[in-house]
């Protein structure tokens, strides 16, 4: 892991990892029950546009070339008496317009 709940203007970042030469920024949403709907369906248009505005200002401040990089999401659901089920949803979503 690289960093953890980076934060500039237009939101926050979970995590930002990387898989071997990509750059992934990950958002991590949880549900307490699935029959609420899957957490990864709460990242709607808006959100997504948020994580990419602020992935953006992420890689404004690095100071080698831009890397190519990733949208994950990590969905926990935590239905009470149950074993957390964790699924990691690579490339979740691409750049608005790309």
């Amino acid at each position: 892991m690289l960093v953890r709940n980076y934060a500039a203007r237009w939101g926050e970042l979970d995590l930002v990892v990387r898989d071997g030469e990509t750059l992934v920024f990950v958002e991590v949403k949880s549900r307490g029950r699935e029959s609420w709907g899957r957490p990864a369906e709460a990242v709607e248009r808006n959100k997504r546009r948020r994580i990419t505005l602020t992935s953006q200002a992420y890689l404004r401040e690095l100071t080698v070339p831009e890397p190519p990089v990733r949208f994950d999401i990590v969905e926990v659901i935590l239905d009470p008496g149950a074993v957390p089920e964790v699924s990691w949803l690579r490339a979740a979503f691409t750049v608005e317009g790309q």
